[in-house]
């Protein structure tokens, strides 16, 4: 089977100092390979029968109990699930050892993967999440998705694990296609009928889902469970609790959702080297010795733009957000390229003439303009704005057309998103 990092790995040593091999290699079979593989299918038709049973059952039966069916119902499923592997992993002979280092290493690569989501979103935009302005759920979604992460990465590690002493290469991508069937909700599905909408949904979602499977799959060979579980949780936090989340096309969300992975792949391979433990279980006796950035500067230039874009996602998690300058109403002050930081929710109480304000003029249409004087008519507030290089003021708005106000001016970083833009 190919290595999504496509370099030749060394021999993996178990707990005990014994040799097994990596994703490509021979491993020593178990001896109770044949109940643990049974066992393993029971897993697969429980994933499935769970699966018809939350997409296609409780969305009917519990119609009416929505709270019921996602904060009781399905986290049982999923307990359950993660029982039932849990007691089949346990009893795998030939299985890797829990890693700490990989774990946290693939956790950090998470990071990386939802900052791909935030370049995305400071690129097209952002948009509310399902959890906008709503804390109390927040309980509530950490037990969903704590559940449904753990029950399925379960299954993932133990049912490859199990069938991988039968045909290692039918047991990887079997194992990553009936996860990727789990996490794939039947309305993408049922969309594929509809022409208009295949390649959007085949690009959009299917491709990159796959990806995911695959990259999971490729963790739990190497490190079990763990790895695998503190990867996806950290895509499913930000899904499930971030306050916003970017607005991709297809086109985006193809790009990074299948070059992600590949790329996920290379890092945590290149980083998990330069531990001791990875050192002596991903053996390499020609470079073990070299300085880490000598060896992959890619690796550390990679993870330093990471953390950048980590910064960004923060900030747009705090009310800030970046904006391209277009048009030459600003001149000088905002060349057309110039990247403009605007903090959201402002108190209208709190601007004053010279500040720079985003607001939607009487066509709805975003506007950046300087505001020029301000009036209370019968206690409500009267904005007057100009641009900087306008000869006339524009139409007088209220305080609730104000969307937000320019705290900060990056000169030519907007090029970028202005060009993506035009392509």
């Amino acid at each position: 089977m190919t290595d999504l990092s496509t370099e030749t790995e060394g021999p993996l040593a178990d707990s005990s100092g014994t040799s097994r091999s990596s994703i490509g290699g021979t491993a020593e079979r178990a001896t109770n390979a044949g109940p643990t593989a049974v066992l393993a299918g029971a897993v697969a038709l429980y994933v499935v029968a769970a699966w018809w049973l939350i997409e296609r059952g409780l969305s009917t039966w519990l119609s009416s109990n929505p709270d019921v069916n996602f904060y009781l119902v399905q986290p049982a499923i999923w307990t359950g699930l993660a029982a039932i592997s849990w007691f089949g992993w346990v009893r795998l002979s030939d299985r890797p050892p829990f890693s700490r280092a990989l774990t946290g290493i693939a956790a950090l690569v998470g990071g990386f993967n939802v900052a791909l989501l935030v370049l995305g979103g400071a690129v097209f935009g952002f948009g509310d999440s399902m959890v906008a302005g709503r804390l109390v759920n927040y309980p509530r979604n950490a037990l969903f998705v704590a559940t449904s992460v753990i029950g399925l990465e379960m299954a993932r590690a133990f049912c490859f694990h199990a069938w991988r002493p039968y045909n290692e290469r039918a047991a990887f991508f079997g194992t990553a296609g009936l996860l990727a069937l789990a996490m794939t909700p039947y309305g993408q599905f049922s969309g594929l009928l509809d022409t208009s909408a295949l390649v959007s949904i085949l690009g959009g979602f299917i491709a990159p889902t796959l990806m995911l499977s695959v990259l999971l799959t490729w963790l739990a060979d190497h490190g079990g469970p763990a790895p695998a579980i503190a990867f996806v949780a950290v895509l499913a936090a930000f899904e499930w609790f971030s306050q916003v989340q970017p607005e991709l096309e297809w086109p985006a969300l193809f790009v990074i959702g299948t070059a992600g992975p590949i790329i996920s792949a290379k890092l945590i391979r290149d980083i998990y080297l330069y531990t001791e433990e990875g050192a002596a279980r991903w053996a390499d006796p020609d470079h073990r010795h070299e300085q880490t950035y000598e060896r992959h500067p890619l690796a550390w230039t990679i993870a330093v733009t990471a953390a950048v874009l980590s910064v960004i996602g923060v900030a747009s998690l705090l009310g800030f957000r970046p904006a391209a300058v277009t048009g030459i109403s600003m001149e000088p002050t905002f060349e057309q390229g110039d990247l403009a930081i605007l903090k959201r929710q402002v108190d209208p109480n709190s601007l004053s003439v010279g500040d720079v304000i985003e607001f939607n003029d009487r066509f709805d249409r975003p506007v950046v303009h300087r505001i020029i004087s301000i009036e209370r008519v019968d206690g409500t507030l009267m904005f007057t704005t100009q641009g900087d290089n306008n000869a006339r003021p524009d139409a007088i708005i209220t305080a609730d057309q104000i969307t937000a106000r320019v705290v900060l001016l990056v000169p030519e970083m907007g090029h970028p998103a202005l060009w993506f833009r035009s392509n």
